[in-house]
């Protein structure tokens, strides 16, 4: 007997083991965000939203915006992607993981309880006192629309046509048989958005999970509602699961009735090697189509859209209009697109770095500072070219790659105006910062410390402290370790300054020590 064989009998009364990473429903999510950021769209509608897991990363903020207008910044050439690039351009098509900029957003689904979570996940953040402190939100730079709504698919929402793109991920199973002939007419017919973007269990993939010759009843899972069929499904919810022919035959013709182009695939792979190499004959475990609208002309276009809406009317479907269940305004930091002259960008820059002693600083750490991002309107283009056309700044690649790799330093030219002060004479050592006549108390050392045979005195506790560490203590600092009024580092003025602790002399020191030994 062989060891497959073995493996067979062994295993054909239970399910095997698997699992996926990253979960299934990240990979699909991973997906859908994929689409969205390589076509850079910025108004999407997501039918069947549940809690808004796919919703609540659609509402992060951009870290800055799209290119500027020719009139604020010339437009960068777009370089040899096989060359080193000789400038930052943080919105090429060379960044591995492209920012999405939506400024629109509708979420729509049935069930009220999964909505009021997506509600709160949409949500604009508010900011509290303990929040302001510790985990100040990033700064928004373009406004965004959030819509929720409650209702049924076959309810048509006018807010819905001609958006960029419309999303349903894990939806259409679950729809009845009197609902599913409505799913294509209403989403590609009423609304045609240019993308729609469909996910859905593939029942073939179920066969990975038992062997070839399993006995019957050893698949778990959820007999098929409606009877049609033998299918055992993942969901009790589902009313049906498709193969991969079907699948695609649905969407071949969808597609066609309704003026679009299709691409199947699959998402989803067991982290585990089938033992009998049946990886490519059950594909992934979830079926994903990308439908993109056609240019069938405009006059073509209103007639499939007049049809699709008398279908839906003839179903006689009765439910409700959409109830608008939530509505959420992200205001824009208010200095947006409006970015101040070069010249005054470049000189918080220089100084920022100045009160720093930073002669070189990453580009990526510099626009992390808001007020220097606010002065820019958020445009890292802007702050580049305040840079370039400043007199006492440069930019230099440090370390080549591409994407997160790139280390782009600004460069302080001549280096810094106030240099560091130079250390003390090194002719002169710590003793000579002592009052001549302070002198050490027997008390001060007699009765904390046990002399050993050599005759050092052994403090309790000092072989856990080395002799350069210093112990904080609460009392030390009534706001703890740099926190300024306004929190962590954070300062009144657009930049920050040099520390007033920098000034402080060697004879202050030494006035302290006479103050000590006086008291």
């Amino acid at each position: 007997m062989s060891s497959t064989d073995t493996i067979l009998e062994e295993d054909r009364d239970h399910e095997l083991v698997v699992t996926f990473f990253p979960p299934l429903y990240l990979q699909r999510k991973i997906w859908v965000l994929d689409v969205l950021r390589r076509d850079g769209f910025d108004s999407v509608v997501e039918i069947g939203c549940g809690e808004g897991e796919l919703a609540s990363a659609l509402v992060q903020p951009a870290p800055w915006l799209s290119p500027p207008p020719f009139d604020i910044v010339p437009p960068m050439p777009e370089e040899d992607p096989l060359m080193s690039p000789t400038r930052p351009n943080f919105n090429s098509s060379r960044e591995p993981i492209p920012n999405l900029h939506v400024i629109r957003l509708d979420c729509l689904d049935i069930d009220a309880n999964s909505l009021q979570v997506a509600k709160n996940g949409t949500a604009p953040p508010q900011l509290n006192e303990y929040e302001n402190r510790w985990t100040i939100p990033q700064t928004r730079w373009e406004a965004l629309t959030v819509k929720l709504w409650k209702g049924d698919l076959q309810a048509i929402n006018e807010e819905f046509v001609d958006r960029e793109c419309i999303v349903s991920a894990e939806v259409i199973e679950h729809l009845p048989p009197d609902v599913l002939p409505m799913y294509a007419p209403m989403l590609l017919g009423v609304y045609h958005p240019y993308k729609f973007l469909v996910t859905t269990p593939s029942y073939t993939f179920n066969a990975r999970y038992t062997t070839p010759n399993a006995l019957p009843g050893v698949r778990k899972g959820f007999p098929d509602p409606t009877g049609r069929t033998n299918r055992v499904f993942r969901h009790s919810d589902h009313k049906f699961e498709w193969t991969v022919d079907e699948f695609e035959y649905w969407c071949r013709a969808a597609a066609v009735q309704w003026g679009y182009r299709v691409e199947t695939s699959g998402v989803g792979h067991a982290e585990q090697a089938d033992p009998y190499g049946r990886e490519a004959e059950l594909g992934a475990a979830s079926l994903v189509a990308e439908f993109t609208r056609l240019d069938i002309g405009e006059g073509k276009r209103s007639k499939l859209a007049a049809e699709a809406r008398a279908f839906v009317a003839d179903a006689q479907l009765k439910v409700p209009a959409h109830e608008l269940f939530g509505h959420h305004e992200h205001i824009a930091h208010p200095q947006a697109r409006q970015p101040k002259p070069f010249k005054e960008i470049g000189d918080c820059v220089q100084e920022y770095m100045e009160s720093r002693r930073d002669t070189f600083s990453r580009f990526s750490e510099v626009w992390w500072d808001r007020e220097i991002a606010a002065m820019c309107g958020g445009w890292t283009e802007v702050l580049l070219a305040a840079i370039e056309q400043h007199d006492k700044l440069d930019i230099i690649l440090q370390r080549e790659g591409e994407g997160q790799d790139r280390d782009w330093m600004i460069v302080l030219v001549g280096g810094l105006s106030q240099p560091v002060p130079e250390e003390a004479d090194t002719d002169e050592d710590s003793s000579d910062m002592i009052p001549p006549d302070w002198m050490p108390q027997e008390e001060d050392y007699s009765e904390s410390g046990d002399e050993d045979d050599t005759g050092d005195v052994e403090w309790e506790g000092s072989e856990d402290v080395s002799e350069n560490e210093y112990v904080w203590h609460e009392e030390d600092s009534s706001s703890g370790w740099g926190i300024t009024e306004n929190g962590w580092g954070v300062d009144d003025g657009e930049c920050q300054k040099a520390s007033p602790w920098d000034d402080i002399t060697n004879k202050e020191v030494a006035e302290g020590f006479q103050k000590a030994s006086v008291a």
